[in-house]
């Protein structure tokens, strides 16, 4: 596959929806893409994708399992307050960076909006000064209230709308990266071996609910019981303030986990 295509086809999955919980539009996108690549796919039950390519070894075959999670971080409407929803966080959010934020709020249709902060002084006084948090945010989609009310109903889920953007050096920013690049790399590994004869059966397995619960890797490796499993996501870079005990560096090749939960075979091997 060509960078251009892997860049095309990641930018695809940047833009699909799929907040922790709320998997379905992007579960319904892979098991699409990875049904002609695969010798069978499937859904389990809590909703992640798992991709079948059979091993030529004779039987009982081992499994190696590659997982990566599909779900992103989010918002989730808990409240409607006239012309504007007040919000929770859907995994581990920044405070800091939320202000500004254009977003997707995934009600009976898709309506863009903007999230807001009060001004300072109308803070509670141990908030002034200070990064203002998720709960305090508001979203402002522009509609009115009576409108508002009959496209969105508390707990609908609440995207990023930021496009994905390429940058130079073949780079791409957007939300989503964690870790819709890992399901781009889990595709490219699929199609890489159509035609190639492999002993061990090896399924690939695209992951809900990694943000808030880890629920889908935990149910798909009991569900699997592969004889070796590895988990493909994101890390941090070096940069300013990162130092290499922190980040690794861009560009530079995968990095390799290594620690107490991880079995040192595969590090020797």
């Amino acid at each position: 596959m060509s960078l251009d295509t892997l860049r095309d086809r990641l930018q695809t999955l940047l833009r699909l929806p799929g907040p922790s919980g709320r998997e379905t539009t992007i579960a319904d996108h892979l098991a699409r893409l990875w049904g002609p690549l695969a010798d069978e796919v499937r859904r389990s039950p809590l909703g992640s994708v798992h991709a079948l390519k059979g091993g030529q070894g004779p039987d009982p075959r081992p499994k190696v399992l590659l997982a990566a999670h599909m779900d992103t971080i989010g918002l989730i409407v808990s409240h409607i307050e006239g012309e504007f929803l007040r919000v929770q966080p859907i995994g581990g959010l920044d405070p800091r960076v939320l202000p500004g934020q254009p977003v997707v709020v995934q009600g009976r249709e898709p309506i863009p909006g903007l999230l807001v902060a009060p001004p300072d002084h109308l803070l509670p006084p141990d908030l002034r000064g200070k990064p203002v948090p998720v709960g305090h945010l508001l979203v402002d989609t522009g509609l009115p209230a009576r409108r508002l009310r009959r496209l969105v109903q508390v707990g609908a889920p609440i995207t990023f709308g930021t496009a994905p953007t390429s940058l130079e050096g073949d780079l791409l920013r957007g939300p989503g990266l964690d870790n819709r690049a890992s399901v781009a790399v889990l595709t490219e590994v699929l199609e890489a071996l159509r035609g190639r004869p492999h002993r061990w059966d090896a399924v690939f397995v695209a992951t809900v609910q990694e943000e808030e619960t880890l629920g889908g890797a935990l149910t798909s490796a009991f569900a699997e019981r592969p004889q070796v499993a590895v988990a493909v996501d994101v890390t941090f870079a070096t940069g300013p303030g990162v130092g290499e005990d922190k980040g690794f560096p861009l560009g530079e090749g995968v990095t390799l986990g290594w620690g107490p939960n991880i079995h040192p075979a595969l590090h020797r091997r």
